[in-house]
């Protein structure tokens, strides 16, 4: 896989993260959200992104907060 490839499913990994983070939120599944918090959290996010997972997490519930 080339580069572009490998960023791109980097990409689409931590864009469905969030999509499913916001679904869990909204169906008030708290295992679900502490599910997918663990993974911003965890060497495996830094594997996909050079972003700060904490971060990330901070941002999306500001978000979700103001929805």
């Amino acid at each position: 896989m080339n580069d572009d490839g490998y960023h791109n499913l980097c990409n689409a990994v931590i864009i469905q993260a969030i999509k499913d983070h916001r679904s869990a939120v909204r169906k008030n599944n708290k295992d679900e959200v502490e599910r997918i918090e663990r993974f911003f959290r965890s060497r495996y996010f830094s594997f996909y992104s050079d972003l700060d997972g904490e971060d990330v997490l901070r941002r999306l519930k500001k978000y979700e907060d103001n929805s």
